[in-house]
């Protein structure tokens, strides 16, 4: 079972717990990176890492950044530390250690190309990782090795996903991966919530999950137990307009 923050995370275990038991100790209830992480741990050597790797945060990255801006000597009031690794982080290739630039200019692009390989070098040296690689690893991983790949499949027969409509890009292919065989796929969202485009959800995962998975059921929760009848009313007139969207239709006994 996965989910975006740590809060939810814990939640979604405590309910998990109520509900089965002892048996909760046997399922992963996590974040996406905490689940990527517990990949990575198992298989580090085979991903070139030692054990006991250390997880660099932004903090961590950013000084790295800083340290490559300065070794290249490019203006920071153009070319700033933190807009970089924004970008480095966003063009991350899942399967090459390069990244896709095409969206820069030449100049901009070059720029990101020279803070990139002093980056990824000095992260490796370091035995360290980054969130990304929390993601991109896995994916690496089970893309070289069959045997790890359908040993995880096995593991992990059954998922369930929450805040569906949160995923990017490689959490949808690490679920796809997972899932491609035995398909007990279970995403719980609202493509009219998803608000993260600008960190790199994709609204097309939810929109798309019958393409993806053929034969999916689909069932619309559309009673609302927190808002008044007011509220909805106002809300659907405005969520209506979304253009692309699966129908639905809020309601609830609370009027007034």
């Amino acid at each position: 079972a996965l989910t975006f923050t740590n809060k939810a995370a814990r939640e979604m275990l405590a309910r998990v717990r109520q509900l089965a038991g002892a048996a909760v100790r046997e399922m992963q209830v996590s974040t996406f990176h905490s689940f990527g992480l517990r990949i990575v741990r198992e298989n580090c050597a085979e991903l070139g890492l030692r054990p006991h790797f250390s997880i660099y945060d932004a903090g961590d990255q950013l000084a790295i950044v800083k340290k490559a801006v300065r070794a290249i000597s490019v203006s920071w009031k153009k070319f700033r530390p933190e807009e970089i690794l924004f970008t480095m982080n966003s063009a991350r290739s899942p399967y090459t250690d390069e990244l896709d630039l095409r969206r820069c200019d030449a100049l901009d692009a070059a720029v990101m190309r020279s803070v990139w390989e002093r980056y990824l070098p000095a992260l490796r040296a370091a035995n360290a990782v980054d969130f990304e690689d929390l993601l991109l690893l896995p994916l690496r991983l089970f893309k070289a090795h069959r045997a790890i790949r359908a040993r995880y499949r096995a593991q992990f027969s059954h998922i369930l996903v929450d805040e569906y409509q949160d995923t990017n890009s490689l959490q949808f292919d690490l679920l796809h991966t997972l899932a491609r065989e035995h398909r007990n796929l279970c995403v719980v969202g609202d493509d009219d919530q998803s608000i993260y485009g600008w960190r790199g959800a994709e609204v097309r995962n939810i929109l798309d999950f019958e393409r993806h998975f053929h034969g999916a059921t689909v069932i619309r929760l559309e009673e609302n137990y927190r808002s008044t009848s007011v509220i909805l009313d106002a809300a659907n007139a405005v969520i209506h307009h979304n253009t692309a969207r699966k129908q639905k239709r809020l309601w609830t006994a609370r009027k007034g």
